[in-house]
């Protein structure tokens, strides 16, 4: 049987009590909020989940279920069991998604990239060859602008990364005795794809807020890290949202530019 945390006991004794009691079980909560305004919050709370209700824990955070549905919740409690902070979502939770099998994003770019070294190696003329050249460049800017591709450990990406240029370069000595040929249509895509993903990352990345700073911002944290989410739209998701647009998601990096080290414990999962 899975242990549930400490807050989700709190929580549940908290709805479940009758509603004079609640301010007693969460006396921080009711001061900061008001006793009305809360009890009315959690009325509205459980005409959503329906009676009764439990608290259960889970990847999405703390989920109230009732009968008519589930309610995500937020909670932190003392050692004697008082709810001390309280955040309760204000919509009925979605019953979560049948996961579909994605292939790695590290195992796309790789395809995506030696199909484009196939393509040089066996062009027929010398705008083809351009044009495979162009596209390639645009794989690259994907794999170093966006965040998902360079997530992918250093080393390997790296060493495909040199060896995907050395292999191209070694194409080189193919357009001298190639003709011109007339895919001219097809060339200027690929110089537009990539014009146009240089930037659109470029823009994202050295996009500014234009919001004065009250002092200067100092990074709080040791070591190395990488920004997965940061910057413009499409780089930050957070950007779409207007409280949290200038937010970064970031995770620690390993000595070889890993994400991990071989442990099972979150502290080997820094984010």
């Amino acid at each position: 049987m899975t242990t549930q945390p400490p807050e989700a006991d709190a929580l549940l004794r908290f709805l479940a009590a009758a509603p004079e009691e609640r301010a007693r079980l969460a006396p921080r909560v009711a001061d900061a909020v008001g006793a009305e305004p809360l009890e009315r919050i959690v009325q509205a709370i459980l005409t959503r989940t329906g009676r009764p209700v439990t608290v259960t824990d889970s990847p999405d955070g703390l989920l109230v279920t009732g009968e008519e549905g589930q309610v995500r919740a937020w909670a932190r409690a003392a050692p004697d069991g008082e709810l001390t902070a309280l955040s309760l979502e204000g919509a009925r939770h979605p019953p979560p998604r049948r996961r579909r099998l994605r292939p790695p994003y590290g195992l796309l770019v790789l395809l995506l990239v030696l199909w484009n070294v196939v393509a040089l190696w066996t062009a027929p003329d010398r705008t083809a060859w351009l044009n495979d050249l162009a596209v390639l460049a645009a794989c690259y800017v994907l794999a170093e602008g966006l965040g998902a591709p360079a997530q992918q450990p250093r080393l390997p990406r790296r060493t495909v990364e040199a060896g995907v240029a050395v292999a191209a370069l070694g194409s080189a000595s193919r357009p001298a005795g190639l003709p011109s040929g007339d895919g001219v249509l097809g060339l200027a895509g690929g110089v537009v794809l990539l014009v146009a993903l240089l930037v659109l990352v470029g823009v994202a990345r050295t996009y500014t807020w234009r919001a004065p700073l009250s002092r200067p911002l100092r990074f709080p944290l040791e070591g190395e890290w990488y920004v997965v989410q940061g910057g413009g739209r499409p780089l930050n998701h957070h950007a779409r949202v207007s409280e949290q647009r200038g937010a970064v998601d970031l995770v620690g990096l390993g000595r070889y530019g890993t994400r991990t080290r071989r442990d099972r414990e979150l502290t080997a999962f820094a984010a």
